[in-house]
């Protein structure tokens, strides 16, 4: 009889029987053995009663408390979550001892483990979970094919409203996770017998501009695979070939929502061993192709904003290093290029190598004109000024996305040079040259147009722009008279 209810009580915990189960095995095996020996201090019958009832609501409790808690991922961790329901003590041996111990390993030889937690759902609370996670997912989707004319900022407020979206906001509260996959797995007849694992996966984020969002729902369509078959006699490899593929699909999604939310240190811990497990797919399955086609290319962007956050913190060495390894990585990235001809003219004060990687950016055929309006500076720095003034003139006429924060950190680059490099006395020219033409600044303009011109026009050396700073100045004081 204990036997039979302990394997209920292992079985069923989670369900009412496991309640039941759980008050009888207490019944027999604590209440009837002990109550003899309790009736020798305890004489009243009535009393050791209200005892043992206290005991079975206190176990009842823990049951409850049991089967409503879920796991939650520490604050700092990026938190994997498995839910996969199994219809088999066997499948969920193998859920949990192949398929998220392999997961887990993985973390491990790439020392991740500190940065990524894997929270593994029993099959109740897998269950529970599934469900709300595929309610949401389904609601969301509905919206999208019914509202087909909204934006996807209409589209959400309308899914805020519903209990779909408010039971997984609930969930994820509590769970604190950053990837879901959830599914479950079958074994069935097909020549031979064969494990189906029906898989979805869910990456939460912080909101992102609508044109982000899709481009990281694109990824996940891409990159996730919704269904995994392998015989039964291949088990072992099947799901240890499983476990790599949901390790590749989770880190790469989950670090793509983070550099798309801004946080690259994150994004380039997920992916940097990527190339590592791709090379045991060969070749590498049409969707982790997909991972295999962007992954360089999101690794040189990662490294390239590191290098960004090392030369904030004036830690050259590192911004050296991660820029050059960004190259490796993609050296047709455009943003990459023009950062290594920045880096090499403000660290290394190498003028030809940093005009040689603008020559590299400016082939790329980029709407961006960061490049030119670098170039231009270099050559008025080194004293070409015909040549700085031809790619100055250029840029009096080019617009583009980012130009006016270009055009601010341009005034604050040569404010703060000119401190330093009081003589170069083109800081000047260039200063009134983008607040006339950019700014739009007439009296700023003016001020460092007649301070250049009172400072450099004794000296032959800038006769090139001496010629030109008299035009500027009569134009801009025409403009002023008739304001």
């Amino acid at each position: 009889m204990e036997d039979f209810l302990k394997r209920i009580f292992k079985k069923d915990f989670y369900t009412f029987k496991g309640l039941i189960a759980g008050i009888v095995l207490i019944l027999l095996t604590i209440i009837l053995k002990f109550d003899n020996f309790l009736e020798k201090g305890i004489t009243t019958f009535k009393i050791r009663c209200f005892i043992y009832a206290a005991l079975l609501i206190v176990w009842t409790i823990i049951w409850w408390g049991l089967c409503e808690y879920l796991p939650r991922n520490p604050k700092g961790k990026v938190g994997l979550l498995i839910a996969i329901v199994t219809e088999s003590e066997k499948q969920k041996i193998r859920i949990k001892n192949d398929l998220s111990e392999g997961i887990k390993n993985l973390l491990k030889q790439y020392d991740l483990s500190n940065k990524v937690n894997v929270i593994v759902l029993e099959d109740y609370k897998a269950n529970r979970v599934v469900e709300i996670l595929k309610k949401y997912m389904l609601k969301k989707e509905e919206i999208g094919r019914t509202h087909i004319s909204l934006d996807n900022a209409k589209k959400e407020k309308k899914l805020i409203g519903r209990r779909e979206y408010k039971d997984f906001i609930k969930l994820n509260k509590k769970l604190n996770c950053h990837f879901y996959v959830f599914g479950k797995i079958k074994e069935r007849q097909d020549i031979e017998y064969k494990y189906f694992i029906d898989l979805e996966g869910l990456v939460t984020h912080k909101p992102l501009e609508k044109k982000l969002a899709v481009t990281l729902e694109k990824e996940f369509v891409s990159v996730f695979p919704k269904e995994i078959s392998f015989p039964e006699t291949f088990e072992f490899k099947g799901f240890q070939l499983t476990s790599d593929w949901i390790f590749i699909a989770s880190m790469d999604i989950t670090g793509y929502a983070a550099l798309l939310s801004g946080d690259p240190l994150t994004a380039y811990d997920l992916h940097e061993n990527l190339e590592n497990e791709l090379a045991k797919f060969k070749p590498p399955p049409p969707n982790l192709q997909d991972v295999a086609n962007n992954l360089k290319k999101n690794l040189a962007v990662e490294l390239f904003r590191k290098a960004q956050i090392a030369y904030q913190k004036d830690d050259f060495t590192s911004t050296r290093k991660f820029i050059y390894e960004a190259e490796s990585k993609d050296n047709k990235n455009y943003d990459v290029l023009v950062s290594i001809a920045y880096f090499a003219f403000n660290i290394e004060k190498d003028v030809s190598r940093s005009l040689e990687y603008l020559k590299k950016a400016s082939d790329i055929g980029s709407d961006d004109y960061t490049w030119l309006y670098n170039r231009a500076f270099i050559y008025m720095y080194i004293g070409k000024y015909e040549k700085g003034f031809n790619d100055y003139k250029k840029l009096s006429d080019i617009k583009f996305l980012n130009e006016p924060r270009r055009v601010d950190e341009c005034i604050e680059y040569n404010k703060d040079l000119i401190k330093v490099e009081a003589n170069k006395y083109q800081l000047l020219f260039i200063l009134g040259f983008l607040f006339y033409f950019k700014k739009r600044d007439l009296m700023s303009a003016l001020n460092y147009f007649k301070s250049f011109k009172e400072k450099a026009c004794s000296n032959r050396d800038y006769d090139y722009l001496c010629k030109r700073v008299d035009t500027y100045l009569m134009e801009i004081s025409s403009k002023l008279l008739s304001e």
